[in-house]
């Protein structure tokens, strides 16, 4: 409710100003200050053209002359109003400013309660102008394809479209604009990178096999490709070959730049790799081996986490994994541990429940 009267009033002393100097009675006749000062401007004018010798005396009268014959013919020619007739007009342009005062604000209100909300979200001019944007980059599209839908062999146009296609998350598209760029412009590393990475976005992230050759040939033409040793690091690790992807994955961090900017998921895959290489490692032991392998990294983790805290998912890490290996003592230790170090953490606490009725034992379980 205040914040409608603070609009009411805003509205009612805007259409104030606005419509109070109608309300002043206009003056009724003849010459105004402002045509007085500039008669007596012109006479100096003309006094001072005399004394620099520009005029003689018998010009200036004349010329004062037709100054007083203007002055006086602009008087004449404006309409003179009456005293009556200034108060009926004044009396008018009141009454009009009424109706304005009321009406324009029951107009407003009506017209806003139709289309308008106070809920309504936010339109921030930032995000218009990105609509506007995407909106020209769409009719710019639209453009190209009408000029290759007439002239497919443009191998120009595929190549400009292509790059722009990928941007807008059209990938299929993409597939076939570089496609044709490489059929009609020419094989080269750019392209030949593309046309592998829409392939992959096509799939949904997957490098396929034909994707993955498109990346292999893109190296032999230019070996320190980031793109393409990017996909097929990501490939290896698709694959499950961990070392190998951790591999082609350090190999290209090393070669970055200080400011590349895919530096970053670079580094993200590394350090996943990096916890995985342990796992395949101890999956390729014979079994005795492996068992005796798997309950060492047990045991490293639950000494890290008992000397350095942990994550509450690598807590859950060492109690499943003590689970598994039949370890029922620790893993209720370990339990324990995590239940008093998230006490206050009900996310935490919920992860942990399921352990607790897996450790109970079975004489107390409910059938």
């Amino acid at each position: 409710m205040v914040l409608w009267l603070v609009f009411a009033l805003m509205m009612g002393a805007a259409i104030l100003a606005v419509l109070w100097p109608l309300s002043r009675p206009l003056s009724v006749g003849g010459p105004s200050t402002g045509e007085k000062s500039f008669v007596k401007d012109q006479i100096r004018e003309i006094e001072r053209d005399v004394t620099r010798g520009f005029l003689s005396a018998a010009e200036k009268d004349a010329a004062i002359a037709e100054v007083g014959r203007r002055f006086l013919k602009a008087v004449a020619d404006e309409p003179v109003k009456s005293p009556a007739q200034g108060e009926l007009a004044l009396r008018r342009r009141r009454a009009a400013s009424a109706v304005a005062l009321s009406m324009i604000p029951l107009v407003s209100l009506a017209f806003y309660s139709l289309r308008g909300s106070p809920h309504l979200p936010a339109a921030p001019f930032s995000e218009r102008l990105a609509d506007t944007a995407q909106m020209d980059l769409q009719q710019a599209v639209g453009r190209v394809e009408a000029h290759l839908a007439n002239a497919p062999e443009d191998g120009r146009g595929w190549t400009i479209l292509a790059p722009i296609y990928m941007r807008m998350g059209r990938s299929e598209d993409a597939v076939r604009a570089y496609t044709a760029s490489l059929r009609l412009e020419g094989d080269n590393a750019a392209r030949r990178a593309g046309l592998a990475e829409a392939q992959v976005m096509s799939s949904g992230g997957l490098v396929t096999a034909d994707a993955l050759e498109n990346f292999k040939a893109a190296l032999k033409l230019e070996p320190k490709l980031p793109k393409a040793r990017y996909y097929v690091a990501l490939a290896a690790e698709q694959d499950g070959g961990v070392e190998e992807a951790l591999s082609l994955f350090k190999e290209l961090r090393g070669d970055a730049g200080p400011d590349d900017p895919w530096v970053p998921t670079v580094d993200t895959h590394i350090a996943k790799l990096q916890r995985n290489a342990p796992a395949e490692a101890i999956a390729r032991l014979p079994d005795a081996e492996r068992n005796e392998a798997i309950r060492g990294m047990v045991a490293g983790l639950a000494a890290r986490l008992e000397a350095d805290g942990g994550s509450i998912e690598d807590w859950v890490r060492l109690v499943r994994s003590q689970i598994v290996l039949g370890a029922r003592t620790e893993a209720l230790a370990a339990l324990s541990k995590a239940r008093e170090r998230f006490k206050d953490d009900e996310a935490a606490l919920a992860q942990l429940a399921p352990f607790a009725d897996a450790l109970q034992p079975s004489s107390d379980k409910s059938p």
